[in-house]
Parts: structure tokens; sequence; C-alpha cells
């Protein structure tokens, strides 16, 4: 079989990942109008995440998954450890990609304005769901089932690599409103990709790359609510 079909076949699941995820932020949008403005961030971010994951379970029933371990066991020592040099190296990344977009001219912070009603509690609010939610929702479908299943294909570094590109790919809808930012960001969520690759192969288990996304996702939220003057 052609390595172009197990790719297509990832791609396929991400894509749908993607489509299922704006159906399922529908009633985190109609809810967000009775709460506050953190309270409605965070109930759209957390039920569009719920695409990703139906649309992992839905892949990993079927016989393209047969054979892929998949495992969510609590890190060992070893991997608390991965989490914490994993988070610190991530957001490291984050900052030298802003800094040499800030020496090109690019702040994709710049291009986001403050959220009308915004206060610093709502980093409380949001933070939450980053670490319980986006977190483990999206490193189970890009770690745990696509890289899984592209495994079983390519070489190690093949299938992170695969995977990492998917995971970039389906956050350029991002970019819609500030495309103008695609330079920082495309090579940060990619070089994200493949640490948290890295990591679940490392350590064998999807809930180390979950807490270091999560974690990423709550730092890089709290230099953002500092840069709009929150914090």
């Amino acid at each position: 079989m052609s390595r172009a079909v197990p790719v297509a076949v990832a791609g396929l699941v991400a894509g749908g990942g993607l489509l299922l995820s704006a159906f399922t932020s529908i009633p985190g949008v109609l809810l967000a109008g009775a709460l506050s403005v953190a309270g409605g961030m965070a109930a759209v971010v957390a039920c569009s995440e719920l695409g990703f994951v139906l649309a992992g379970y839905v892949f990993s029933q079927t016989d393209d998954f047969r054979g892929v371990s998949l495992s969510w066991r609590a890190p060992d020592r070893r991997g608390w450890a991965f989490v914490i040099a994993g988070t610190v190296t991530a957001v490291a990344l984050n900052r030298v990609a802003f800094s040499l977009g800030a020496l090109a001219g690019i702040d994709p912070v710049a291009t986001v304005s403050t959220p009308e009603g915004l206060t610093a509690t709502g980093l409380l609010v949001v933070s939450p769901v980053f670490l319980l939610v986006v977190g483990p929702a999206e490193e189970y479908l890009f770690r745990g089932v696509l890289q899984g299943y592209l495994g079983q294909s390519f070489s190690v570094a093949g299938a992170i690599g695969w995977a990492a590109v998917l995971f970039t790919l389906v956050h350029v809808p991002n970019l819609l409103a500030a495309p103008e930012a695609a330079p920082v960001s495309l090579p940060v969520w990619l070089t994200l990709g493949v640490l948290l690759g890295w990591l679940y192969e490392r350590t064998g288990t999807v809930t180390v790359p979950a807490l270091v996304h999560g974690a990423y996702d709550v730092v890089v939220f709290t230099l953002l609510f500092m840069q709009w003057g929150l914090l």
C-alpha cells in the first residue's frame, strides 16, 4: 500500500474532527450569551473540542486502527519530569518565535483585539478548559489516534512529522482573522506538534503530551492577558 494512503486517511480524520468541532461548538455558542465573556469563551472552546474526540473515537473503532495501542496511564516520576521540561521547552520556543517575529515586524498579539468585557478573573475560568479539555482532546486525536495509526506505515520520526503537519493544518482556520500572523504561528504549531509527538513516543502515554499541551496553553494565554493589560 502506498504511504500516501495512510496520510490521506489521517488527513480525512483530522479534517472530520475540524468539521465536527464546528457542529459541536453550537451548544457553546448558544450558551455563551447567558455567560460572562470568559465563560462564553470557555463554553465554546470546550464544546468545539468534543468534535476532535468524536472523530478520534469513531476512527479508533475501525479495522484500520486495529493493533494500535493507546495508553492514558498516569505519568511516573520520569513522566512528570518530561511534563515539566516539555512545558518549559514549548513556552521557550513560543517566546523565541514571537521575538523573531517582532524583529521582522510581525506581532500576532497586536492583530488580536482585547475581547470587550474580558477581565483578569477570566483567566481562572478558561485555564481549566485548556488543562482538562483542550490538551486531552487534541492529544487524544493527533498523538494517540493519528500518530499511532501513522506509526504502522512510517518510522517513528515519520509518524511524528505527519501528525504534527496535520495538527498544524487543523489550526490554520485560527489565522482567518489575522493572516499576517502566519509566518510566526505556523512554525510554532508545527514545532509544538513535533515536541508533543516526541513526548508521546518517549513516555508511551497520551497523558504526558496532554498535560504539556494544556499547561502550554495556560501559560501562553496568561502572557496574552499580560500583553492585553489585564494582569
